[in-house]
């Protein structure tokens, strides 16, 4: 019969609040950067950096809408119906999430430029260094949003909310560091620097429930790493000795057919 249920109002009320809460947070830490950027660049830098922007995001947009729809059920259904074997299932799904994003992140972050060069003229190539700067924090995005579901999973919609908000005081905090010291150039690192410095309260917030996989985490920062030393530090000087032998047998072609 039609009765008033003060125990699933009180459960509605509790959880539903801090969602409330963090839905407006969360549209600032996923915002954030266009309207601190929106105030500090041209409409034209803005432009070049929406294109890297959204290269940089689509794996992690892709796997926000799967997260929601697939993982967030999944935890539930596990976090309930088989609490002992919650921490291994919760590795393996963590681990098929990392298995498809991080190849496509690893390319983007060594050859996003060479990417940049292929697919737009001239006038756009300034998100090339972008687009392997943003993959970066891309990783770090990945790795929290399998984190951050299982919160919501267990129904811990507070500690959901105090991570939107550490997300949201990483980003701009980062962002004005970055933009003070280094100019424009430091705005954009900020926006890449800010998912892993968000990524340690995360884990705190987790590991109550026993379900994070430090070794995975660690990997992959070691891994990302060792990729932006690549894409940065190794791969430019080598990409100029294969363009200067590239040019010397070219001209050598030439000069064998012209004197032939």
């Amino acid at each position: 019969r039609l009765h008033w249920n003060p125990h699933a109002w009180r459960a509605l009320l509790t959880f539903g609040k801090w969602i409330f809460v963090s839905t407006a947070l969360g549209f600032l830490a996923s915002q954030g950067d266009r309207l601190i950027l929106g105030r500090c660049l041209s409409i034209a830098d803005l432009g070049v950096y929406n294109i890297a922007f959204f290269l940089a995001q689509a794996i992690v947009s892709a796997l926000t809408t799967v997260s929601m729809t697939t993982l967030f059920p999944l935890y539930s259904r596990l976090a309930e119906d088989d609490p002992d074997a919650y921490e291994t299932r919760v590795w393996k799904f963590r681990l098929v999430f990392m298995a498809v994003a991080f190849p496509i992140l690893a390319v983007l972050i060594v050859f996003g430029d060479l990417a940049i060069q292929v697919l737009y003229d001239e006038r756009w190539q300034a998100a090339g260094w972008m687009l392997q700067v943003l993959s970066v924090g891309a990783v770090a995005a990945i790795l929290n949003l399998t984190l951050s579901s299982l919160l919501l999973a267990v129904g811990d919609s507070f500690r959901f909310m105090l991570f939107q908000l550490w997300r949201s005081v990483c980003l701009v905090g980062a962002m004005t560091v970055g933009g003070v010291y280094f100019g424009a150039k430091g705005l954009i690192v900020g926006v890449a620097v800010a998912p892993w410095l968000a990524h340690p309260f995360l884990v705190g917030c987790v590991r109550r429930y026993r379900v994070w996989t430090p070794f995975m985490d660690l990997a992959a920062l070691a891994a990302t790493a060792a990729l932006v030393g690549m894409g940065f530090l190794v791969k430019p000087p080598v990409v100029e000795l294969a363009t200067t032998c590239f040019d010397w047998l070219k001209a050598t072609i030439l000069c064998l057919v012209q004197t032939g």
